[in-house]
């Protein structure tokens, strides 16, 4: 059977609406900003056109939040149906392998927190920027950048589809949902 492995942010979680409602919550005059807190994000730094925010700022709010239990905690999952088809790739004999890019140690404890609670049992949680640390054999990933390094180290990658990605993997490389992913897996491993 194969090892599949996901990142998180963007990809599992909708990670630009926990974020989003966190600074609302903290700078209610960001109001203005952020006329729509479910509204997904456009671009990949889409916090860069906040008055005064940038990357330093925005990763020193994640720690808070992250430390505050108010993000990474929490996180509503693109499919609500996550758990179940996560077993259900475990049932039939997959091994299960969440590599995420978070940076502080804050932020593991908050990621095994959700991943146990919204995906259930899996067999490795990895915070890395570096998402070959865990050999995989397939991973469902949301940045196109680390699409191109796994598939250079051959693990079957697919860039799963968001407004700020779009076209920057050739198309048989991305994937609209996570069925769509889990169907790529299911055709290809149950011929061999």
């Amino acid at each position: 059977m194969a090892r599949i492995g996901f990142d998180l942010d963007g990809c599992l979680v909708h990670f630009t609406r926990t974020f989003q409602a966190y600074v609302l919550g903290k700078y209610p005059e960001m109001a203005e900003h952020i006329p729509d807190v479910n509204a997904e994000a456009e671009t990949w730094d889409w916090f860069l056109a906040w008055p005064d925010w940038d990357r330093d700022r925005f990763c020193i709010e994640m720690d808070i939040a992250s430390s505050r239990k108010e993000l990474f905690w929490i996180g509503e999952p693109y499919d609500p149906d996550l758990k179940q088809k996560i077993q259900k790739l475990r049932k039939q004999g997959h091994t299960i392998h969440v590599i995420t890019h978070r940076f502080s140690e804050r932020s593991s404890d908050a990621t095994h927190q959700w991943v146990n609670h919204e995906m259930g049992w899996v067999n490795s949680i990895t915070l890395s920027k570096d998402k070959t640390v865990v050999p995989c054999d397939y991973f469902l990933e949301d940045n196109a950048d680390n699409v191109y390094v796994l598939r250079e180290n051959g693990t079957r990658a697919f860039l799963i589809n968001r407004a700020y990605n779009l076209g920057l993997v050739p198309a048989e490389w991305s994937v609209n949902t996570l069925d769509d992913f889990i169907l790529r897996i299911e055709d290809e491993t149950s011929s061999t």
